[in-house]
Formats: C-alpha cells, structure tokens, sequence
C-alpha cells in the first residue's frame, strides 16, 4: 500500500521473494480500512453496510403487530449496531479536527506587545450586589399564612379556589394532588401519580389538573373561577 495525499499516477508493485504484491484499493489494519490518501471512506462503506445488516435483522423482528418492547430493541441497538456503526471514529475524528491556532504572531498581535499593560475595572454583577430583596425572598412561612387568610376573607363566596400540592415518597416516586373549594365547601379533588420524578413536576402537574377539573366544572355550572 503506497500512501499519498495527492492521486497516485503509478503504484509500482513489492516483490516478496518469488511473489510479486500488487497494492489494493484498501489494506485492513486491526479493523481499520486504510486507502492511499487515508480518507477513511472504504472504512465508512464497510462499516456502514456491516451495521445496516444487523439493524435490518433487528428491524424483521420488530413489527406493529407483535415483537420485542421499544426499550428492548434500543438496548439492541445501542449494544449491536452503534459499536459496529462508529468502530474506529475517534481515529477518523483526529483527521478531521479543526486545525490548532497558528503562533504565526500577527501585526495585531505585535502591536498588542507594545501596548503597557493595565489593569481591567473590576465589575460587579448586579444580582451579587446589595440591593433590596423581592417579597418571596425575604417572606416567612407564618408571615405568608397570615397574608394568605387574609386576601382569602375579600374573596367572594362564589369564587372557586383551586389547592394543589406535590410530594416525594421513599423510593423516589412523586405524587400530586389537588382540591377546589368554594367558601367552605369542597367542590371537587383529585390525585396521581407520576412515578420517577421530582417535586417540582409533581406541584405543576397537580395545580395544571387541579385547573382542568376546574374549568370542566365551570363551563357546566358558571362560576367564576
């Protein structure tokens, strides 16, 4: 195998004793096809074509009718096709990098040299700065609770008021729930639950249904929300 960046007008032969080696299109080299300019496409052709076999044997057992779980046939496919697809990538992705920066010094950077050098104004972001803290920073759970009864006393008697909260068990499963309210009476409530999730998905999960069951109710009795 002669290897040459530019197209090879000849490619003498090698004698080895009484045989004569004539160079081929490609050479294989611990699973590696190497061609004479080392543009690794016959790498890319064989490869391909082994890992679209098994992918296409994966894709016969697998039909909309019977066969494997999705999750099943992705750890097929992680396991089988994609080490035969990308086998030998990383030497292949040496040889397409983007080239270093050059330490060519450039008249831009001469003149830079040249510059004294001084020191930068040091700016402080304005979140890190002391400044006055919103509400919800600053507020207590008791402080809020109180706040809470009493924007509750001005609501009228026939407003709707929708309760949702999240939780987290044990094992890591999270659960939601939610109530609507009318004054003192209990419309309606519900729960769920989400299985491996966090806290934060199951509180938004629980106000978004606690809000639909609402505005199911609404529509057929009329009231305000």
């Amino acid at each position: 195998m002669h290897f040459s960046r530019s197209k090879l007008e000849t490619a003498p032969a090698i004698r080895h004793g009484d045989v004569e080696k004539h160079p081929e299109a490609a050479m294989r080299w611990l699973g590696i096809w190497l061609d004479s300019s080392l543009s690794f496409r016959v790498h890319a052709e064989k490869w391909t074509a082994k890992s679209q076999a098994v992918a296409h044997h994966l894709r016969g057992l697998t039909n909309t009718i019977h066969g494997p779980l999705p999750s099943a046939v992705r750890s097929a496919v992680r396991a089988c096709v994609e080490p035969v697809l990308l086998y030998g990538t990383e030497l292949i992705k040496r040889k397409y990098q983007a080239p270093t920066e050059s330490s060519f010094r450039t008249r831009l950077r001469r003149t830079n040299e040249l510059l004294a050098p001084c020191p930068r104004p040091a700016l402080m972001q304005k979140r890190f700065g002391k400044g006055q803290d919103t509400p919800l920073q600053t507020a207590q759970k008791g402080e809020s609770a109180e706040a809470f009864l009493q924007w509750i006393e001005t609501v009228e008697p026939a407003t709707w008021i929708v309760y949702s909260d999240g939780s987290l068990s044990s094992e890591g499963a999270a659960s939601y729930g939610f109530a609507i309210h009318q004054k003192d009476l209990s419309i309606c409530d519900g729960s769920g639950r989400l299985g491996p999730a966090e806290v934060f998905d199951a509180e938004a999960t629980g106000a978004l249904e606690g809000l639909k069951a609402a505005l199911n109710l609404q529509d057929r009795r009329h009231e305000t929300l």
